[in-house]
């Protein structure tokens, strides 16, 4: 089969299962085309614009594109919009559909050469013909990340998906994946492992099994089967793409940092990346104290409104064990709620001398309710407005954590020393947040379980809003209550001189599992999986 006008491939390496014995090589028999006749000579073709927006809001646009006069003038603007590749407006974009089938068909068709999956040349010329026919005449089409990244990615990701939950790392923060499809926020910078580059298309995929790959350190990724990561069989080895569902409990998985949200967008297009400086924008000092007072009220707070009795008040209440305590905490409390009044009281304790510092009002729900303060126990999840917060905000939330919940342990063995900041939750998922959080910051961590000897408490017997309350109607008293888990708390630990180290290396796999999820895809000019 002759060469059909395209863009230049760049040399693939498909992960592919071994190729097959010579008895086993395909003989492809013809049905819709005839040797010696490109499938592209027997259609008929035009010059179109594609042009995507509303009268003189134009979102996309693209003149004179070649296409099959059978094709729609809809079919047009979403395959040049969306599936055409290389940087808009230069010599390299695709322009035609000759291009993009030809990109498709040639390469699945050589990776059977390649790898002796064809009887003779001719049956590989008739699978490439067959292919183009099918492809040409839209009796069937590939997913989105075939046209994405066959042909185009050095090692194509060819239906890989994530979950509409999942991260995303963009200059402005970290945003979920199901966000940006839903949005449909082509263009928008991303961060891959070699920059910033743009999103260049999106799809949502439906619902798919998804697998979660647990780290020895307690991270997790979560993708499709198919969705291709760079991992290693054991330390020290060349790491190589593998599938998801290739990956063994041992083998060691390359990670990358997340970048910080970052001062200003960078000059990026489509098909390019670019160098960049992790500058910090200036933080609102609001912002920052709202940020302190969320991760304190989370960590040994309480914040509810009950149903009953003489104080049916929205109620804030932190819990400070020492002078610098309270001082962090009634600076902030300054900034964001000057006026509206405290109510400071001794709590009843043995040793340690406890202060309770009290707000009332609906003044405080337009705050509540923003950071999601109500959710309380294993409901607690690191609010999500911190996810592209500055670098100050998200600090200032992380400090209030560790010093309301947290710990510092230092082991000397010898003539060795090493410490290790840890903050032990009963509510894993909270955790989870927390050391993706910590990641933002370049900061590595550990997660791990330790059971709760403590029995089981049962003198909750009334509930408000957001929390368990107790017989005595004592806000605080209910925190002390639902803290008790039966079963195990979650350490995360930020250990040694490497918690300020930057994350670029290899963690183990422990296990994986998988269950039914919605799932989302985005293309990148650069790798999606790294």
């Amino acid at each position: 089969m002759e060469p059909t006008p395209q863009t230049p491939h760049t040399p693939v390496a498909a992960s592919r299962e071994r190729s097959p014995e010579p008895a086993d090589a395909l003989a492809i028999r013809r049905y819709f085309t005839t040797p010696g006749v490109h499938p592209f000579d027997t259609v008929q073709w035009e010059l179109r614009d594609a042009r995507i927006g509303h009268g003189d809001k134009v979102s996309f646009e693209q003149r004179e594109v070649e296409f099959p006069k059978t094709w729609s003038q809809n079919a047009t603007n979403i395959v040049a919009q969306k599936y055409f590749r290389g940087q808009p407006n230069t010599p390299a974009r695709e322009r035609s559909v000759k291009q993009m089938v030809g990109r498709v068909a040639g390469t699945i068709a050589g990776w059977g050469r390649e790898n002796g999956y064809f009887a003779t040349e001719e049956d590989g010329d008739a699978f490439e013909a067959e292919l183009t026919h099918i492809l040409l005449h839209q009796m069937a089409a590939f997913n989105s990340p075939v046209w994405f990244n066959v042909g185009f990615e050095e090692s194509p990701q060819c239906s890989a998906c994530l979950p509409h939950r999942a991260l995303v790392s963009t200059p402005e923060g970290m945003v979920p994946i199901g966000e940006i499809v839903d949005d449909e926020q082509i263009g928008r910078e991303v961060y891959d492992s070699s920059g910033v580059t743009r999103v260049v298309a999106v799809k949502a995929n439906g619902r798919k099994p998804v697998w979660r790959v647990r780290l020895l350190n307690g991270s997790f990724i979560e993708a499709t089967s198919d969705h291709v990561v760079k991992a290693a069989h054991e330390s020290h080895a060349e790491p190589t793409w593998m599938r998801v569902d290739q990956l063994e409990a041992g083998m060691r998985l390359h990670l990358h940092p997340h970048r910080a949200k970052v001062d200003a967008s960078a000059l990026v297009t489509a098909g390019g990346s670019s160098v960049f400086d992790d500058e910090i924008e200036p933080s609102d000092s609001v912002a920052v104290s709202e940020a302190a007072l969320a991760g304190w009220l989370q960590a040994d707070g309480f914040v509810g409104q009950y149903d009953h009795g003489t104080n049916r008040s929205l109620t804030m209440e932190f819990l400070v064990a020492s002078d610098d305590e309270y001082e962090w905490v009634t600076n902030h409390l300054d900034v964001v709620f000057p006026d509206v009044h405290r109510k400071v009281r001794e709590a009843d304790t043995k040793s340690v001398r406890v202060q309770r510092i009290r707000l009332y009002g609906e003044v405080l729900r337009d705050f509540v309710e923003r950071w999601g303060l109500l959710a309380r126990g294993v409901d607690i999840r690191v609010p999500a407005r911190l996810w592209t917060a500055s670098h100050d905000e998200i600090s200032a939330y992380l400090q209030s954590v560790f010093q309301a919940d947290g710990y510092v342990s230092i082991c000397r063995e010898d003539g060795q020393e090493s410490a290790r900041a840890a903050v032990a939750v009963i509510g894993e998922r909270w955790t989870e947040d927390l050391q993706l959080l910590l990641m933002v910051l370049g900061i590595y961590s550990r997660r791990q379980h330790k059971r709760d000897p403590r029995p089981i408490v049962t003198t909750s017997t009334r509930s408000a809003s957001g929390s368990a309350q107790s017989a005595d109607a004592s806000p605080s008293s209910s925190v002390s209550q639902a803290a008790r888990s039966p079963t195990s708390c979650c350490i995360l630990c930020c250990c040694g001189a490497g918690s300020a180290a930057p994350i670029s290396a290899r963690s183990r796999l422990s296990r994986s599992s998988r269950w039914a999820s919605r799932t989302y895809t985005t293309s990148r000019p650069s790798r999606a999986s790294s």
